[in-house]
Parts: structure tokens; C-alpha cells; sequence
């Protein structure tokens, strides 16, 4: 028989199986009902019994209750330490489950943790605090900030208070939450490639035979030996400008993506087109004027005497771009990126505006229709179908004019640079033909 199997007793004591139970004489009073002496003693001696027992049970209900508290209290104070201070987490963990924060389920609290391991070390003694942070949490020089994380300290706390020193390292920022107003930016492909290459928002009541204007050909205005200027590069609305890297959400505060720093406008994504138009042999000049500073409504008149300056000026001006950025807003508030990829980097799509609202503006729309061809046929989606409208914007003024949206406000400004490059390219080999 287990040496440790118990039976019980008629008077409800536990005593070993085979042993020998030293008995008080007054437990067992003599069998006679008309002693009434003896069982008064009986009485006495066990109700002395019941009152030492009842006292060693509030004893130990009030021992087992300390331990508790003293738990409780322990357990708060650790994750209160824990809140304080995240880096410390990692270490807690290892002690705990020898694993990081991937060992917390979903189902599984931190204190309960602690309660399955109340026996593990959690003490942050210096004898097991490594000399240095692992290589995966040094700090790399050569990362950009959003990957440069800070590593998480390694310092003994201090043994009067659950706070870290003031000196250690701040914990890696976690992503703020988007305030409640916030509002999704989403990607989406605007190149409506599945219409056919005449898909054409026509705003106008005009009707055209778009085979006819695209197949007609191009006023020869390039000449190789020329060294005076060829295009104008402007700006109407200069301040409009872009989502920063890595933005998922914006707040609709009435300016969505505006900036009177030229290195975030307009005026950066034209520095790209004019670069790239002159590396292809094409003499050009970028107005850098801020047309939309004082009055948004007025700017194209604004811009109109800037293109007429130029022209007066520089008369060899035969094509004038006006480039712009685009605002998609879905019915739901969502703000729209349109966005293909090139190379397997994110570039923004652009969109050729053309005005019908004068005589002689097939021309523009000619260099439009081919300049979408060209884009797709090298770059997949890269341009979205070209718009027709009424409004002049401007494009009388030259001989060859046309506004390009490049990219929308839910672009980044480097997926905008992208595609200024590649549509200076295909507009220089268009002059070029």
C-alpha cells in the first residue's frame, strides 16, 4: 500500500493506513449513558477541540491571503515596471519562456505567464545582463531614420524604483494611431488600358475621330544646331505637392498636400523633367514662380503673363508644359495614389490635359494622344487616358502647349520624380521625330 494513502476516521481525523493512532483519553469517552459526568467531559473537551481548530483556520486563511496579496502586488508592480519601460521586455520574456514577445499568444495575458512560471528567475542581476546589445539591435549608420530603431536598454533598473534611468536609451517609437478624423489613402491603376488606347475623357461636346488626330503628324519644331530654347517648363499651380514616404492615412483639413518649399512642389518634380529633357538634347527653361501663392483662382492669369514674358523674350519658345499634380477623392473619402510599377519601383501615373476650347488645339491633342502610347507601350500603365476640356489653360499662347498631371496627392514625391523622367524622355523623342 502508498505509505501515503490516509483513511478516515469515524470522528473525521485523517491517520495513516497500518499505524498506530496515539488516542486522548478524553476523544473516547466510556460507552454509558448514565454517566452523565463523563459525557459532560466529553462535551467540554470537544468543543475546546473546535475552537483550536477554528482558530488554526482563520490562521491560515489569513497566512494564505497575505501570500496572495503579496503576489498581486508583486505581479502589479512588475507590469507597471514593464508599461514603464518596454525594452525591458524582451528580457522579461526570455527569463519567462526563454523566447521574445512572439511567445504571447492572444490568449495568453502576461500575468498569466508569470503564474505558469512563478518559480522562474525575473531578477535583472548585472551577472546575467549582456555587456552589449545584440547585433540586431546596434544602431546602422547607414539607414535611412525610419529604419534606424533605437536598441532596447540594456541597464540594470534601479533597486528602489521600477523606472529605467533617465540615460538609457528610449524604447523604438511605436507608429502613432491615426486621430479619429483620419481618412485612408489608397492605390489604384487609372490607366483604364482595358478601354482601348481611344478612351478619351472628353469633357467637351466635341466628336472626333481620335485614329485621324493621332495618326497626324508633328510639326517639325526641333533643330540639332540650335542653342537657343525650345520648351518652357511652368508651373500654375506651383505649391501643389505630395504625401510623405510611407503615409497611410491623411486628415481632409481643407489643403491636402500643399508646400511653398520648392524642394516638396511642383517645382522639384519639374527640375527632374528638365533635366531629363535637356540630357536628351533639348534647350529648356524651367520657371521657378510661385503662381498660386497669393490667389489659387487667379494663378492662370498669373501664369498667362509669366508665358507671355517668356515668349516675348525667348521667341524660339515653340512648346510650353505646364505641369501640375493631380486629386483623386473616392465618394468614401478615401484618397486615391495612382500609382504603376516601372522596374519594380512605384511611379506615379501621369495624365496629359488638353484644352478644346480654341481654334487649332488638334495639335495638342495629337502630342497627347502619342505621348500616352509612347508611355504605355514602353512602361506598361504608366499614363492615363488624356483629358479633353473646355478650359484654355493657357495653351493658346504657344504654338504647342498641353498641361500633364503627374501623379495625385496620394503620391509620394519620389513615385512623381519617376514619372517626370520618363515622360520628359518620351516627350523629347516625340519634338525629336
Amino acid at each position: 500500500m502508498i505509505e501515503n494513502e490516509r483513511e478516515n476516521t469515524p470522528n473525521g481525523d485523517l491517520i495513516l493506513v497500518g499505524t498506530h493512532k496515539e488516542v486522548n483519553t478524553y476523544d473516547i469517552p466510556e460507552f454509558s449513558l448514565s454517566d452523565e459526568k463523563e459525557q459532560t467531559q466529553c462535551f467540554h473537551t470537544s468543543k475546546k477541540r473546535h475552537k483550536r481548530s477554528l482558530l488554526y483556520r482563520i490562521y491560515s486563511f489569513f497566512s494564505v491571503l497575505t501570500v496572495i496579496i503579496t503576489l498581486v502586488f508583486s505581479a502589479s508592480e512588475l507590469i507597471n515596471f514593464i508599461m514603464d519601460d518596454m525594452g525591458a521586455h524582451d528580457m522579461i520574456m526570455n527569463r519567462l519562456l526563454g523566447g521574445g514577445t512572439e511567445s504571447i499568444t492572444d490568449s495568453e495575458s502576461l500575468v498569466e505567464l508569470i503564474m505558469k512560471q512563478s518559480f522562474a528567475d525575473l531578477s535583472l542581476s548585472e551577472k546575467n545582463e549582456p555587456t552589449s546589445p545584440p547585433e540586431s539591435t546596434q544602431k546602422n549608420e547607414n539607414v535611412t531614420p525610419d529604419e534606424n530603431k533605437s536598441p532596447v536598454s540594456t541597464q540594470k533598473p534601479s533597486s528602489t524604483t521600477q523606472k529605467p534611468p533617465e540615460t538609457s536609451p528610449a524604447p523604438p517609437d511605436a507608429e502613432p494611431s491615426p486621430p479619429e478624423n483620419a481618412l485612408p489613402i489608397i492605390s489604384m491603376d487609372l490607366s483604364y488600358l482595358s478601354y482601348g488606347k481611344n478612351y478619351l475623357y472628353n469633357d467637351t461636346s466635341l466628336k472626333l475621330d481620335l485614329d485621324k488626330i493621332r495618326g497626324a503628324t508633328l510639326t517639325d519644331r526641333y533643330s540639332e544646331d540650335s542653342t537657343a530654347p525650345l520648351v518652357l517648363v511652368i508651373h500654375t499651380h506651383t505649391t501643389e505637392a505630395y504625401m510623405s514616404e510611407g503615409a497611410t492615412y491623411y486628415v481632409n483639413d481643407g489643403e491636402i498636400a500643399r508646400s511653398d518649399s520648392r524642394s516638396e512642389n511642383m517645382i522639384a518634380v519639374g527640375e527632374e523633367f528638365v533635366r531629363v529633357l535637356e540630357e536628351n538634347g533639348i534647350k529648356t527653361l524651367h520657371c521657378t514662380i510661385i503662381h498660386d501663392a497669393e490667389s489659387y483662382r487667379q494663378s492662370y492669369e498669373r501664369s498667362a503673363e509669366t508665358i507671355q514674358k517668356y515668349l516675348k523674350e525667348y521667341p524660339s519658345i515653340q512648346y510650353v508644359f505646364d505641369l501640375h499634380r493631380d486629386s483623386v477623392v473616392r465618394s468614401g473619402g478615401e484618397l486615391v495614389s495612382a500609382l504603376a510599377s516601372v522596374d519594380g519601383q512605384n511611379t506615379a501615373q501621369v495624365m496629359p490635359v488638353v484644352s478644346g476650347g480654341f481654334d487649332g488645339f488638334e495639335e495638342n491633342l495629337t502630342f497627347a494622344l502619342k505621348l500616352r502610347d509612347s508611355l504605355n507601350a514602353g512602361y506598361g500603365n504608366l499614363c492615363r487616358p488624356v483629358c479633353l476640356r473646355e478650359s484654355i489653360y493657357n495653351q493658346n499662347l504657344a504654338p504647342a502647349s498641353i498641361l500633364i498631371e503627374v501623379g495625385t496627392s496620394g503620391n509620394t514625391l519620389a513615385e512623381a520624380k519617376r514619372a517626370a523622367a520618363l515622360t520628359a524622355k518620351a516627350a523629347a523623342d516625340l519634338i525629336k521625330t
